[in-house]
């Protein structure tokens, strides 16, 4: 008993919508039926995932995922990036489907696909770097850096309404803390208003975030925060339409 292989059967809204995205990202649909139920199998290489859907499903309530591992894990994200920048104009990296990072965390190299369905596909392979957010937390560890973390490791297990409990009060009391820590929590907050579809709040903040004066040294430590906050606004220009 050496090949046993364990696929995940994962929940979605629609399969059509779920397939478009795959199909995207390079897997190839190996099977599709409509009836007695929707169900359909996608593979890429040896990554094969299935998928079912649900009446009424809210892909943002969805606790739904699966591990992949992968030894190629940089070569993997990069053509997922490509692949989704080609497709749509840019990557989407707030509310559903979105890209997270790539990643090191304690163990492991990853990053995570969220896709139609809501389904956290979990991307990565064994490392022994050290953790990027233990890291980055200890080089700040003030109040907001605390709970910019925490609300991170929750976002990330997408507990979002915990997220943004986690970090709301702090942002109120911290205007005076470092302002690279202020950015980096404002981006970050920005991002789950936008998933949450609170995209009004996600305004006000991205609208504060570019209100925060920045001296050269500043911007060059949150340069990939800032450029984040211009794909954010990117696509609250796109939901307005």
């Amino acid at each position: 008993m050496a090949h046993e292989i364990t696929i995940p059967i994962l929940p979605c809204r629609s399969i059509d919508e779920n397939l478009d995205f795959y199909r995207v990202l390079g897997f190839e649909v190996t099977f599709q039926q409509a009836k007695p139920n929707n169900y359909a199998v996608v593979r890429r290489g040896d990554i094969e995932l299935h998928f079912f859907s649900m009446k009424g499903f809210e892909p943002a309530n969805s606790y739904s995922t699966c591990y992949i591992l992968t030894p190629e894990i940089d070569q993997l994200y990069q053509e997922f990036l490509l692949s989704l920048k080609a497709a749509y104009g840019r990557v989407p990296s707030a509310g559903i489907p979105r890209v997270l990072p790539l990643k090191n965390k304690t163990g492991r190299r990853e990053f995570i696909v969220v896709d139609p369905g809501g389904n956290w596909i979990r991307i990565g392979k064994k490392s022994e770097a050290p953790d990027e957010d233990t890291e980055n937390l200890k080089a700040s560890s003030g109040p907001l850096a605390r709970a910019t973390h925490a609300a991170m490791m929750l976002e990330r297990a997408g507990h979002y309404t915990e997220a943004a409990e986690k970090i709301d009060g702090i942002l109120a009391d911290s205007a005076d803390e470092d302002v690279v820590q202020r950015v980096v929590a404002l981006v970050f907050r920005a991002g789950l208003a936008i998933t949450m579809h609170d995209f009004p709040l996600a305004t006000r903040l991205l609208l504060g975030l570019r209100q925060i004066p920045l001296s050269d040294s500043e911007r060059g430590e949150v340069l990939a925060d800032l450029e984040r906050a211009d794909e954010l606004e990117q696509i609250l220009l796109e939901a307005g339409d």
